[in-house]
């Protein structure tokens, strides 16, 4: 369609907000809200409370030091939950370098997207400042996703549908402490 109007560029409406420092932009456990099993984080808002960088950076030190666990999500793994959970039950509560030498050597497709998600949770960890050798994994688990919803022509016109399953892998890697080592070692 042709338009008789000359075209001018037009502002976007949409215009994002100059972003904030990165210190004020940090999320106090307090205004964490909860949605299912873990805490979600809501960001700062902005206009409602004016921070100082000192006190924003000393903010930002107190949630780093709180957190003492890396996690990671993976969404929307096209697998069947059932496949991934026969990998998953096999790493609760284990090493984290126990769990990379069953993941490399186990004969399952699963194993690649769950040590990748492992890795992450383990590079989250480390970021918090905790030790890649003393970690193990707390918890994790697989939740049924969304399927995908495909369909095959059949005979006469007709149509099966066919679903496509996919899932969700949850890790949490925590560092041992030196009681749990000795209490493990008895057992």
């Amino acid at each position: 369609r042709v338009s008789s109007r000359p075209s001018v560029a037009r502002p976007c409406v949409n215009v994002r907000r100059a972003a904030a420092p990165r210190a004020v932009r940090a999320v106090i456990p307090q205004q964490a809200a909860f949605v299912g099993r873990r805490a979600q984080p809501q960001p700062l808002a902005l206009a409602s409370r004016v921070v100082s960088t000192a006190a924003a950076t000393e903010e930002v030190s107190a949630v780093t030091t709180d957190r003492v666990c890396g996690e990671c999500t993976l969404k929307n793994l096209k697998m069947s939950v059932f496949k991934v959970r026969r990998v998953i039950n096999q790493l609760r509560g284990r090493s984290y370098e126990e769990c990379l030498v069953l993941l490399e050597f186990m004969p399952y497709r699963a194993c690649e997207p769950v040590k990748r998600c492992l890795m992450s949770a383990a590079a989250n960890a480390k970021f918090f400042g905790l030790n890649k050798s003393q970690l193990y994994v707390e918890e994790c688990f697989a939740d049924q996703g969304p399927y995908m919803k495909r369909f095959r022509p059949r005979a006469q016109g007709r149509a099966n549908k066919i679903l496509k399953p996919t899932c969700r892998v949850y890790f949490k890697v925590s560092e041992r402490s030196a009681g749990s080592e000795i209490e493990e070692a008895d057992a």
